[in-house]
């Protein structure tokens, strides 16, 4: 499968770059780069699939968003200890930031089955 990936950024003159992912090593690439402090919050939707996913990487903690039409819109359920993130593309909260190895292997699982990560676990939330 494959996704795309748009990503803004602090430092470029663009506003950001577009990743389209259609290997794991690609996945691993997406998360380095998000992982840096001039990234913000990934945009990341299915090439074939129908699904929006929103990812960020802060604190040392990766944030999941997912929407599709199939199911609830949710955040993942993480580290206690993860605070809320603010920011002008989605804002994520307290307790949603999962480990980076957690956070990789649900993007990876994303690319495999085009549909919501059983990787993480989800709490729903009502977007209406």
């Amino acid at each position: 499968m494959t996704f795309i990936a748009s990503v803004p950024t602090d430092h470029d003159d663009e506003g950001g770059f577009t990743l389209t992912v259609a290997l794991p090593a690609e996945v691993t690439n997406l998360v380095t780069r998000l992982v840096t402090e001039e990234t913000g919050t990934a945009h990341i939707e299915g090439e074939t699939a129908d699904y929006v996913v929103q990812a960020h990487v802060e604190h040392d903690f990766g944030y999941l968003f997912y929407v599709d039409d199939r199911s609830d819109a949710a955040y993942s359920v993480g580290d206690p200890r993860s605070p809320g993130i603010e920011s002008s593309e989605q804002s994520f909260p307290a307790g949603s930031g999962v480990g980076l190895d957690v956070f990789d292997a649900a993007l990876r699982q994303l690319l495999d089955t085009d549909g919501r990560p059983t990787a993480v676990s989800w709490r729903a939330v009502d977007i209406r």
